[in-house]
């Protein structure tokens, strides 16, 4: 296994969380466990060309127990690390990633801290990587910046601009469709996926004529698992009718899904995209589960059917407005749709 291999591991929890509680605690290890693996690194290799890449794993750590934790050991972490990224030759989308975590942490600093003072922090850290090769990525993250602050002003300007000038981007247009700028009802749900068993599946082309499903999962997410139960005796109900599924982790452990599927016998097509899941990147996946319907024509009738799942299936088969008193109730829990490694 290599070094970045087993960093990475680190952030893979050994046991299924049963409580927010629990995840917290195990979060929490798992980041500690990569700074202290880091920080070797760094001693053993420290003119490593690519060191930049576990230094942002580092960053991604301290970051995450500096919000969680809000102690200043792990702010003032953010910060060396960051900066030592920030002076190395590392690709422009790692300079953006470390001065966005500077920048964020600066944004209401001291007692004349304003609405404009910040604002001009954003602007400032936007136009700093405008011609580095990732201005979408810093577009990206001041818009998140802007709407941390409440400057909606600010807010619609980036966001406009990434509409205008980032359309092809599907990292951007996922993020703005997670934002309700752009909606997909009524659009093609497009992907290219790998199904467990290796074989090949195109949206909307290959599921033309059917209603589809498609479910954004994972096994360590307990909503996930406790829809499938009602989630198996729709698709047992319906897809006699003309009704498919497609389930699309976003699991760091292929095993634990293939098992999950095992066990569990669920018996539609599933894709193990893991927790960089370009679909999921593309639609704004941001909790899961996140249940989609897509009509007969390939198009989206849902994007948000987990807790109206059947009222949708049977709308979009022409079946009677009235669903059966089992159709399920109110929207379920979500949980996030990536685990303490991303």
């Amino acid at each position: 296994m290599s070094l970045f291999k087993q960093m990475d591991s680190l952030a893979v929890p050994a046991t299924q969380p049963t409580s927010q509680e629990e995840y917290n605690q195990m979060m929490e290890k798992a980041m500690t466990d990569i700074i202290a693996f880091g920080k070797q690194l760094e001693q053993d290799y420290p003119d490593a060309p690519n060191l930049y890449l576990v230094r942002v794993r580092m960053l991604r750590a301290a970051g995450l127990l500096a919000q969680q934790t809000q102690k200043e050991e792990y702010q003032d972490l953010v910060v060396e690390t960051a900066q030592k990224i920030i002076d190395s030759p590392a690709p422009a989308e790692y300079h953006v990633v470390a001065d966005h975590l500077i920048t964020r942490m600066q944004l209401g600093e001291g007692p004349e801290a304003t609405e404009e003072s910040d604002a001009q922090k954003i602007r400032a850290f936007v136009d700093r990587h405008k011609d580095g090769g990732a201005a979408a990525q810093a577009k990206l993250y001041g818009l998140t910046l802007a709407m941390q602050t409440e400057n909606e002003e600010l807010e619609d300007e980036l966001a406009k601009d990434l509409e205008t000038n980032h359309a092809d981007d599907p990292m951007v247009m996922g993020y703005l469709r997670s934002m309700g700028r752009i909606q997909d009802e009524g659009r093609p749900f497009e992907a290219e996926l790998t199904l467990i068993d290796g074989s090949k599946l195109t949206l909307p082309d290959d599921l033309l004529g059917k209603v589809v499903v498609v479910d954004f999962w994972a096994t360590w997410c307990a909503p996930c698992v406790q829809a499938m139960p009602k989630m198996k005796e729709l698709y047992e109900k319906y897809n006699s009718q003309g009704v498919e599924f497609v389930g699309i982790s976003v699991d760091h452990d292929r095993k634990a899904v293939e098992e999950f599927i095992k066990t569990h016998e669920l018996p539609w097509r599933q894709a193990a995209d893991g927790p960089q899941s370009p679909t999921a990147t593309r639609y704004g996946i941001r909790a899961i589960p996140s249940v989609w319907v897509v009509g007969k024509d390939g198009k989206v009738i849902s994007s948000n059917a987990a807790g109206s799942l059947e009222e949708v299936l049977r709308s979009a088969l022409g079946l009677a407005e009235t669903a059966p008193a089992t159709a399920e109730a109110a929207s379920p829990a979500t949980a996030p749709a990536t685990t303490p490694a991303e």
